[in-house]
C-alpha cells in the first residue's frame, strides 16, 4: 500500500484476512497522523521512529491487532510527535 510516497508492506507466513490487514494499515496510519499532526511522510517517520516503535508495540501483540483508538492510546503513550516544518498537511 502506498501512502504519501511511503510503501507499507504486510508480510504473513500463512493465509491471512486481506481486508483485516488493509484495515489495520489504514487505521495505523490514521493513528500515526493523529500523533504527528497530520503528516505521514518519510521525514515524519524518521523524526518519530521511537514513537512509532512504541505505538506498534501497543497496537500489535504477537501479530494480532489490538486497540487502534487514538483517544485511548493517548492515555498510555503521552509522548508528542515531532512535527516537520516542511511537511505538507494532508
Amino acid at each position: 500500500m502506498r501512502i504519501s510516497n511511503v510503501y507499507i508492506v504486510i508480510v504473513v507466513s500463512s493465509n491471512a484476512n486481506v481486508a483485516c490487514a488493509f484495515k489495520f494499515v489504514v487505521e495505523a496510519v490514521a493513528l500515526f497522523k493523529s500523533y504527528f499532526g497530520g503528516a505521514f511522510d518519510e521525514d515524519a517517520i524518521r523524526n518519530n521512529f521511537v514513537l512509532i516503535y512504541e505505538l506498534l508495540d501497543e497496537i500489535m501483540d504477537f501479530g494480532y491487532p489490538q486497540n487502534l483508538s487514538p483517544e485511548i492510546l493517548k492515555l498510555y503513550i503521552t509522548q508528542e510527535g515531532v512535527r516537520s516544518p516542511f511537511s505538507s498537511k494532508g
